[in-house]
């Protein structure tokens, strides 16, 4: 595994714990647990955050993700809090870009 791929894997997997942290269909019954139920949703939001996408894109996308692909209606949308999460994403691509950059 080139330099590429081990970053691509280690953003991926960072990426992961965060939607299994914010888990809006509550399926992850602990933070130690791997689930790979938010894993098709994982390179997209990747690929925002590496094209600097703002926080309302990313919020964007995540409501698109909530309404379109699970079904949910805008009171549980607004419950789910994507507007955090989308910050949430960003500071942590922010630090990221920091450490690579130091």
């Amino acid at each position: 595994m080139n330099s590429n791929e081990r970053n691509l894997y280690r953003d991926l997997q960072e990426i992961r714990k965060l939607w299994n942290e914010w888990d809006p269909i509550g399926v992850c019954p602990s933070e130690n647990d791997i689930l790979d139920e938010y894993d098709f949703y994982l390179k997209p939001t990747l690929q925002l955050l590496r094209q600097t996408a703002t926080t309302v894109e990313i919020e964007n996308y995540l409501n698109l993700v909530l309404e379109e692909f699970m079904g949910f209606d805008d009171a549980y949308i607004s419950h789910c809090k994507p507007h955090e999460f989308a910050n949430k994403l960003h500071a942590w691509f922010q630090k990221l870009q920091k450490n690579i950059n130091n």
